[in-house]
């Protein structure tokens, strides 16, 4: 059962638009934890370093990927549709720095606020 939706805005997939900038390698990392979060769910990687959350913001998680020294970030959100369990990613991209990027997360936030409120009509 595939459990992760990716977020198209204005026609476009936004993480995959995101993966066409990075090399092959970056992208298979990232593809493989991917799928890590869609067949084991979110309950078994909470507790490990893979995926954290975004400290004052409700629902609002990230995975982690790493290719030698290049870190990355998937924000998503957990959503129940009928009975099952999605994972929506909404915005990835690549760390440079320590902290969380304000700008990178509200980009999240924005994305996540507009696509709740297109399924709420």
């Amino acid at each position: 059962m595939k459990r992760i939706k990716f977020l198209v805005e204005e026609d476009k997939d936004v993480i995959n638009e995101f993966l066409k900038e990075l090399d092959l390698k970056e992208v298979e990392k990232i593809k493989r934890n991917i799928n890590l979060l869609n067949d084991l769910g979110f309950e078994k990687l909470i507790n490990t370093e893979m995926v954290g959350g975004v400290k004052g913001y409700d629902n609002l998680w990230y995975f982690r990927a790493k290719y030698r020294k290049n870190i990355f970030r998937i924000f998503f959100f957990r959503h129940r549709l009928k009975s099952i369990e999605v994972y929506i990613l909404l915005h990835g991209f690549r760390k440079k720095t320590d902290e969380l990027p304000e700008s990178e997360i509200k980009t999240a936030v924005k994305r996540k606020k507009s696509l709740l409120e297109d399924l709420e009509d």
